[in-house]
C-alpha cells in the first residue's frame, strides 16, 4: 500500500471518528438531522407520483451533492491539519 493511501485511510478514520462523536453528542446536529429526516419523508411523498426515471434524476442529484460535500469536507479537514502544523511551527512547538 502506497504511503499516500495510508495517509488517506488514516485521515478518513480520523474524520469518521470525529463525525461519530458529533453525531452522538451535539444537540444542534441531532436536531438538524431530525429535521432532515422529516424533510426527506416529505420529499418522498412529493416524488411518489413521478415516473421512476424522474425519481432517479432526483436521486442521482442527491448522490452527486453528497459526493461533492464529502470531497469538500475531506479537503477542508486536510487544510485544517496543514494550518495546525503551520501554527505549531510558528509558535515553536514543532
Amino acid at each position: 500500500m502506497a504511503i499516500s493511501s495510508k495517509i488517506e485511510d488514516f485521515l478518513d478514520d480520523i474524520v469518521e471518528m470525529h463525525l461519530s462523536e458529533i453525531r452522538a453528542g451535539n444537540q444542534e446536529y441531532m436536531e438538524l438531522n431530525r429535521e432532515m429526516v422529516e424533510a426527506g419523508e416529505e420529499i418522498k411523498k412529493v416524488l411518489r407520483p413521478l415516473e421512476e426515471e424522474q425519481r432517479k434524476i432526483f436521486s442521482d442529484l442527491e448522490t452527486l451533492r453528497n459526493q461533492e460535500q464529502s470531497i469538500e469536507n475531506r479537503l477542508l479537514y486536510r487544510a485544517g491539519i496543514r494550518d495546525a502544523v503551520k501554527l505549531l511551527k510558528e509558535i515553536g512547538v514543532i
